[in-house]
């Protein structure tokens, strides 16, 4: 299930869909079909965010520091 959820994440993260750099994001986050990793997940994000899915803005705040100011997120 994780596998298949990465490969079509990817394929559709390839064709510039704002929902498949979520998607993909969301894989990295987790570790669907993919090793875990986070800084790969905050990058799919940030793309998504830049396509115009607001809604991944949110997993971009989740994955920084506690630390760092949320206005620097780019």
């Amino acid at each position: 299930y994780g596998e298949e959820r990465f490969r079509l994440a990817t394929l559709s993260a390839a064709q510039g869909e704002r929902i498949g750099h979520h998607a993909l994001g969301f894989c990295y986050q987790v570790g669907h079909g993919v090793e875990k990793d986070l800084e790969k997940a905050r990058e799919q994000f940030k793309v998504s965010v830049s396509l115009g899915l607001w809604h991944s803005f949110g997993c971009v705040a989740e994955l920084l520091p506690k630390s760092q100011d949320l206005q620097r997120w780019r």
